[in-house]
């Protein structure tokens, strides 16, 4: 039984960790700014290293990404991205 338990745990992790794949620039950019807006900042922030992963040319995604940094208190970082 605890194996059973310990698998499906693995299971929902790997299902769940998978990198999000955004069906357009567009689409990830207004989910971002809804997160930033919202406060939710660490989780724009994972949102937007996919998202500029998968559209590394996206202005906009590297300056949400960058502005989400600072909001989050990550001056350093945020330097960087900008």
């Amino acid at each position: 039984m605890m194996t059973l338990l310990c698998f499906i745990g693995w299971l929902l992790l790997v299902v769940f960790c998978q990198p999000v794949a955004h069906a357009s620039p567009k689409v990830a950019i207004v989910e971002a700014q809804i997160l930033i807006e919202s406060g939710e900042y660490e989780e724009a922030i994972r949102y937007l290293e996919n998202a500029t992963v998968q559209y590394p040319d996206n202005d906009m995604l590297l300056s949400l990404y960058g502005d989400a940094l600072y909001e989050n208190k990550q001056i350093a970082e945020a330097e960087v991205a900008f």
